[in-house]
């Protein structure tokens, strides 16, 4: 080491406790240390010394060690999810597709599962921007395209025709003719 060196840092794990032949009887303790050695010359004296400043980390350590195993739970619960939420979505979109493609359905019935349909793929984008969201990129995508109020509206609409009681009407009344605005359309 050179008076004009850089200090140089590193740190130490000291364990306490079992060995490796009496692990099963005593507990192990860490205690973690920051050690930096910084050189330097006394400016009086012209004498060259090193200065060692031990701090002890292991508190630290110990919170680092509990927000890696949050991450990692974080992690599973939403791998367990994105699993349990997207599965029976994927089963509703594909059964409703195979019904609407039954030439023996009546229009009444293609129109509800219709509904079912556009609900299960809007709830199927929606649990994948949170899961987007949730993820280390914290970035939604949006897909900006022109849309028209009316469409949106109508499809609005038709998913909540199917939850009215009897004798309720739902009136759509958003201008057919007004001009397109850009939007995410799912």
């Amino acid at each position: 080491l050179q008076a004009e060196s850089s200090p140089i840092e590193f740190e130490c794990r000291k364990a306490f406790g079992a060995t490796h032949s009496d692990s099963d009887s005593l507990p192990t303790a860490e205690i973690w240390h920051k050690i930096t050695v910084t050189p330097g010359v006394d400016p009086a004296s012209g004498v060259s010394y090193v200065f060692i400043n031990e701090v002890d980390i292991s508190e630290l350590k110990q919170l680092q060690a509990e927000l890696m195993a949050a991450s990692g739970k974080a992690d599973q619960i939403v791998n367990a999810v994105s699993h349990d939420l997207r599965t029976p979505l994927e089963g509703l979109v594909g059964l409703s597709e195979a019904l609407l493609s039954d030439s023996s359905c009546s229009e009444q019935i293609k129109k509800a599962i219709q509904v079912v349909k556009s609900s299960s793929m809007r709830l199927t984008m929606a649990v994948e921007d949170i899961l987007l969201a949730a993820g280390p990129s914290e970035e939604c995508d949006f897909q900006l395209a022109p849309v028209k109020l009316h469409t949106i509206s109508s499809r609005v609409c038709e998913s909540l025709a199917a939850l009215l009681r009897r004798n309720v009407v739902l009136v759509d009344e958003v201008n057919s003719e007004l001009p397109e605005v850009f939007g995410d359309h799912r």
